[in-house]
């Protein structure tokens, strides 16, 4: 087996029963089955070896031959693939999704690689699919700084056990860590029972950092509202979600965080606390630890069904925030607009949320304001100083009745106002 460590590989093997063992000869090679070359010089006495000349982000192959007096060698070992510990390789993609159908509520792979390619398309990504490679470890985690581990469907909850002690190791080592998933103490601890509470020296407890769980089987799950400040709400894609749970989603768990983590989000619903529908309203769904030894944010509600937009800025809230990922940079021409403009709202009328889009020639304090009918300010969409350039925002109006709004774009230089239709 293998023991990746910074910057370098430790490989275990049983002995070999032999009367006459004279040793072990190690090899390795660049790719599976692929042609091996001898790391030793002499053979080893030990059955473990340290391989320090690893590249980072690189796969290698390792075989272990064993040697008797007359330098006869046995059979080649199988292999064991590892890499070592390097944290320098970006975010890695982690799938844990059953691949679907494509219809409602059952997404396939590739909807759902296409969607967490366009929440991360400004960093450098790479993608692991769980069911594809039969499992993970370390070797496959610690080339990263950040890991985005997903499950989007309610079937094959379970794999995600197998993987906890490599998830600990990974964390262990410094690593940050995401997880957006349906019932995540069913996916990483088996819990059935409800209400739940965990201790230290569980593993929910000591690295996802869950003092509590529950759940409610008839509860109707819309959207999470932040309680910290910086994150902002996330709502249902309601052309993903299902029409006979009326766009909800279910099996939503409440998780409650353990001294020294914070709770980040709440559970939203259309239905009324008082029903058994709305009787999980108010009730945690994020927890968000950053600790001198590692960060962790974990959501329980998978993300593939949540708006696209508003998914994205708390996707680029969460790597480039909490975890200090950075974008790529890419060579591009940037050109200042030459005046100012704000652009009707698309779409229009609109139902619940709507995208607002304005250019500014030069940088400034702005305020983008939304005002009924009687003229009454009902919300700030924007107040601070933005950059020249072209800005767009997310308009997210679920609270309001439906009706005509008017929105408005100021600064020191500028005034313009625009009508935007929400019809429910």
């Amino acid at each position: 087996y293998d023991e990746p460590d910074w910057n370098e590989v430790g490989i275990h093997w049983s002995p070999n029963q032999e009367i006459d063992l004279a040793g072990y000869n190690i090899y390795r090679a660049d790719s599976s089955g692929g042609s091996p070359v001898q790391l030793n010089a002499s053979l080893v006495q030990d059955t473990f070896w340290v391989d320090n000349s690893t590249a980072n982000g690189v796969y290698y192959y390792y075989t272990v031959r064993a040697v008797d007096n007359d330098q006869n060698q046995s059979q080649i070992s199988e292999e064991v693939r590892s890499r070592a510990i390097s944290m320098d390789q970006g975010i890695l993609i982690v799938d844990k999704t059953a691949d679907g159908n494509g219809t409602p509520m059952n997404p396939t792979d590739q909807e759902v690689d296409d969607f967490f390619n366009a929440l991360l398309s400004h960093y450098p990504v790479s993608e692991y699919d769980v069911n594809a490679e039969g499992g993970i470890k370390l070797a496959d985690l610690g080339a990263f700084s950040s890991v985005v581990w997903h499950t989007n469907a309610l079937s094959d909850l379970t794999l995600a056990l197998e993987a906890r002690e490599s998830i600990g190791e990974y964390l262990d080592f410094g690593g940050n860590l995401l997880i957006t998933s349906y019932q995540p103490t069913k996916v990483f601890f088996n819990n059935i029972n409800y209400p739940a509470s965990f201790s230290p020296g569980d593993f929910i407890y000591d690295y996802l950092k869950i003092a509590q769980v529950d759940f409610n089987p008839p509860a109707r799950f819309y959207g999470a509202y932040p309680i910290m400040s910086g994150y902002d709400s996330v709502y249902v894609d309601t052309i993903k979600t299902a029409f006979a749970t009326d766009h909800h989603l279910v099996r939503i768990e409440s998780i409650s965080a353990v001294a020294g983590a914070d709770e980040i989000y709440r559970y939203d619903s259309q239905y009324a606390s008082t029903t058994p529908q709305g009787s999980m309203k108010g009730s945690p769904v994020g927890v968000e630890y950053l600790g001198s030894d590692f960060r962790m944010i974990i959501l329980s509600f998978p993300l593939y069904y949540m708006d696209l937009l508003q998914t994205q800025s708390l996707m680029s809230h969460i790597m480039s925030d909490k975890f200090s990922e950075t974008t790529e940079v890419k060579e591009e021409l940037v050109i200042s607009p030459h005046g100012f403009r704000l652009s009707q709202n698309y779409p229009n009328p609109f139902n619940p949320g709507t995208i607002i889009e304005f250019s500014l020639p030069r940088s400034g304090f702005v305020t983008l304001t939304v005002f009924n009918t009687l003229g009454q300010q009902i919300a700030t969409l924007i107040s601070e100083r933005l950059n020249a350039g072209n800005h767009r925002y997310y308009w997210n109006a679920r609270r309001l009745a439906s009706g005509l709004y008017f929105y408005k774009l100021e600064t020191d230089e500028y005034r313009s106002i625009k009508k935007a239709l929400l019809l429910k």
